[in-house]
């Protein structure tokens, strides 16, 4: 899903060059299975072919609870991975 919403991105956004996307299940209440699971994706346009779209990073993370309980475990993994997503867009990003 996170690799279709970084592509869908770069398609509804001509001018974009590079997109992030991540979904998952942060809680609280969850399936134990799926339970702070995330998945992150990058996706790039080429400079030579601007229609040519690529993924090129996908991550599938488990996010660690809080110390607290319920919404406030929702709330630390919703940053934590927003801090995920940036650190890995930041590497991508100094890489090329």
């Amino acid at each position: 899903v996170a690799r279709a919403m970084a592509l869908g991105v770069l398609n509804m956004t001509p001018e974009a060059s590079i997109s992030a996307a991540i979904t998952g299940d942060l809680g609280p209440n969850n399936d134990q299975e799926v339970d702070g699971l995330i998945w992150l994706a990058i996706a790039h346009r080429s400079a030579v072919d601007s229609s040519s779209l690529s993924v090129i990073h996908t991550q599938r993370e488990v996010l660690p609870g809080a110390v607290e309980s319920g919404a406030g475990t929702r709330r630390f993994r919703q940053a934590l991975a927003a801090q995920r997503l940036l650190e890995v867009a930041n590497h991508w990003l100094n890489q090329s």
